[in-house]
C-alpha cells in the first residue's frame, strides 16, 4: 500500500537543520562549545530525547 507524501518532517531533521543555521549564520564559531542539551533543547521548544537523536545521527538528517 503507497501512502501520499504529507510533507511531514521529523522532528530531529528539523532540530538538526536549526543547528546547522546557528553554525552556517556564525552563531557557532569553529572551537565553540555548543550550549547544553538543557539550553538547546529549551531554546528549540523539544525534548531532550528529539535533541539526542538530532545529535547522535547527523548524516540521517542533513
Amino acid at each position: 500500500m503507497d501512502f501520499p507524501a504529507t510533507g511531514w518532517t521529523p522532528l530531529p531533521q528539523v532540530v538538526a537543520r536549526r543547528i546547522q543555521a546557528m553554525i552556517l549564520d556564525g552563531e557557532l564559531q569553529p572551537g565553540d562549545q555548543i550550549p547544553s542539551q538543557r539550553v538547546l533543547s529549551e531554546r528549540f521548544n523539544v525534548s531532550r530525547a528529539s535533541l539526542r537523536e538530532a545529535l547522535l545521527t547527523p548524516r540521517r538528517w542533513g
